[in-house]
């Protein structure tokens, strides 16, 4: 994963099995990340659909990060 990781030469109680915890965790992170990236690509698609986007992301210290937090949902098909 990481090439430090690899060259460290000091042993500890357990470190197989933190190792694989830690490499674990790390996996699920980086999984969780890319969630988050497609959701904000869809958040930010939705906001776009909305009628007032442009007059809203042109307003200071709001923009489309603030906005599309508070956007109305979608409507119910």
């Amino acid at each position: 994963m990481y090439s430090w990781t690899e060259r460290q030469h000091t042993a500890v109680t357990r470190e197989k099995i933190t190792a694989q915890v830690l490499r674990t965790l790390a996996k699920e992170v980086m999984v969780l990340n890319e969630y988050i990236a497609e959701v904000d690509k869809l958040s930010a698609a939705r906001f776009r659909e909305l009628e007032l986007a442009e007059v809203i992301s042109s307003m200071p210290s709001i923009g489309p990060l603030l906005t599309r937090s508070s956007s109305p949902p979608p409507p119910a098909s």
